[in-house]
């Protein structure tokens, strides 16, 4: 006969776990001693730190049971909140042949009061998105958000409240690194950090993309990224090279830009159907790309 499972309570598991309740019965046709052994797998260990201990029943008569003395289990100090699993195996045995054995286990968690489990941050879109998951029994009252830039000092730039577990950070700026770091403020006036997290904004390249959707009719979206602030123009010429429409002439921002054609030509006539040729003038680099106007 197997003791039940054991589930510690929350919120402090014991040092110790007595494990109990294991009963040998004879059941053989005469009247005889068992061997039996108890083996622990998980991170637990018997006193003395042994992890298998042993001992034997006295005579037993035919059908008369026996319930060995009760076993203390000592468990260690895990960090949490995680769930901690001990695996203990029990077995009785006659002349080497188990005539009894179970598998049972103590569940238990080691929880801390306020743990940040995760914490990322990841580019968007050229901007910085910062996720945690939180673990806490104490009452919040906020959340903030500190950010350095490069090697420069945190300070606070979201403040939030308790159930948030995501932010984005739009003002950052292309070649620069960030650090970020979440503090959880708790009601009795304490303070948790979580750890550092890093990421770096790459800087742009001069990237004309094709038209979106491609074939069309009768709009596209143009996209295209600078490498720095900068004069551009973006025309669109047919396959014969003739100037049909100038959709920018002007000073762009460095990063991500885009423009839309409606498929008419400077005179604000529909133009024909047909392939088109999309040019990016920025300084000295030109970039092209094709699409084609369907009706």
């Amino acid at each position: 006969m197997c003791p039940d499972p054991v589930d510690i309570a929350l919120p402090n598991p014991p040092p110790t776990v007595t494990l109990s309740g294991f009963v040998i019965r004879n059941l053989t046709n005469i009247a005889r001693a068992f061997i039996y052994g108890i083996e622990t797998s998980g991170p637990a260990t018997f006193p003395g730190g042994l992890t298998f201990i042993s001992g034997s029943t006295p005579i037993l008569q035919v059908n008369e049971a026996f319930e060995p003395p009760a076993t203390v289990l000592e468990i260690p100090d895990v960090p949490g909140p995680v769930l901690q699993q001990i695996d203990y195996d029990i077995f009785a045995a006659d002349d080497f042949t188990i005539t009894e054995s179970c598998v049972t286990t103590i569940d238990y968690i080691v929880p801390v009061p306020t743990l940040f489990q995760e914490v990322r941050a990841d580019i968007r879109d050229g901007r910085v998105l910062v996720a945690w998951s939180l673990y806490s029994d104490d009452p919040l009252t906020r959340l903030t958000i500190a950010r350095a830039r490069g090697t420069g000092s945190f300070v606070t730039v979201a403040d939030l409240v308790p159930s948030t577990t995501t932010f984005v950070d739009r003002d950052v700026a292309p070649g620069l690194s960030y650090s970020y770091v979440v503090i959880a403020h708790l009601a009795d006036g304490h303070m948790v950090q979580s750890q550092r997290v890093d990421v770096s904004i790459p800087r742009p390249t001069l990237v004309l993309f094709p038209g979106t959707p491609n074939p069309f009719n009768p709009t596209t979206t143009i996209r295209f990224t600078l490498d720095r602030d900068a004069m551009v123009s973006l025309r669109v010429f047919d396959v014969s090279g003739r100037s049909v429409r100038t959709l920018i002439r002007s000073r762009r921002p460095a990063g991500a830009n885009s423009v839309v054609w409606d498929g008419t030509g400077d005179n604000g006539e529909p133009v024909a159907s047909g392939v088109y040729i999309f040019r990016l003038d920025s300084g000295k680099a030109t970039r092209t790309v094709k699409g084609t106007l369907i009706k």
